[in-house]
């Protein structure tokens, strides 16, 4: 079995949360979070770079809709002061 290589980002510097990448023998690279690491994602090169390249401009796409089958949101009502209707 192939021991994968952590590396820890150069932007993290001394932080403690932080995204670990390694490269796997099948040619994908292994993605975990360093305060969560036995969940492990595992990314196409291309997909890696279009990661990175969404992160460096900090252009984030717009989070989609909720599917309208949701329902109606609990928090959208209106409540008065007290709490109580």
């Amino acid at each position: 079995m192939h021991m994968a290589v952590w590396q820890k980002s150069s932007y993290s510097g001394d932080a403690t949360n932080c995204l670990n990448v390694a490269a796997a023998g099948s040619g994908l690279f292994r993605l975990r979070e360093s305060d969560d690491p036995d969940t492990v994602l595992a990314v196409a090169p291309a997909t890696l770079r279009a990661l990175l390249r969404v992160t460096a401009s900090r252009s984030w796409p717009s989070p989609r809709p909720a599917p309208s089958s949701a329902g109606p949101n609990p928090r959208s009502g209106s409540r008065s002061a007290g709490g109580s209707g």
